[in-house]
């Protein structure tokens, strides 16, 4: 599943830049926090997204493609709930309905790492090979939901690794 997945990111953020909320994608590799760089993350792209008010922001991109028919079925039954392209709040149900649990904690570390406060969220499948859409969630972050979420890595993160980037280490290379 991990390979198919992979396999698939670059036709779906082909496919991405057809979409009307996009106006550019870049595909991208690991980044870290400006401010950190204890903290990393490795969103499949950034997108340039025009908001439903007309605001053009910066947002991270995740593509998770489903391979296995229940999670294929539950992708489905959120779009047709909620439709094909959504917005929505970090703690809506909206939110709980189209992204599985199991994605949340990795949509907010990439809103964080990135100093982003929208993720996009894209559930896709394999039709005959090609990548399939089948839901476009745009996540707002909002409330302190962010710098929560950054004290926690940081508590993780500077005690593991921050003896990688102390100064005397990298002058002496």
């Amino acid at each position: 599943a991990m390979k198919m997945g992979s396999k698939n990111e670059e036709p779906v953020l082909n496919k991405l830049e057809s979409e009307t909320l996009f106006r550019e994608v870049f595909p991208v590799g690991l980044l870290a926090r400006r401010d950190d760089p204890t903290i990393g993350v490795s969103p499949d792209g950034i997108g340039l997204i025009e908001l439903p008010s007309g605001h053009l922001v910066n947002a991270s991109i995740e593509i998770k493609t489903r391979v296995a028919d229940k999670t294929i079925e539950t992708a489905k039954s959120a779009r047709r709930k909620h439709g094909k392209v959504v917005f929505c709040e970090n703690d809506s149900d909206t939110f709980r309905d189209c992204v599985p649990s199991g994605n949340r904690k990795q949509l907010i570390h990439q809103a964080y790492v990135c100093d982003l406060a929208y993720v996009v969220f894209v559930t896709s499948t394999l039709e005959d090979d090609i990548g399939s859409i089948i839901q476009i969630v745009v996540v707002h972050y909002r409330g302190g939901a962010l710098e929560d979420h950054g004290q926690r890595a940081k508590a993780i993160s500077n005690p593991l690794l921050s003896w990688y980037f102390h100064p005397l280490l990298i002058a002496k290379g």
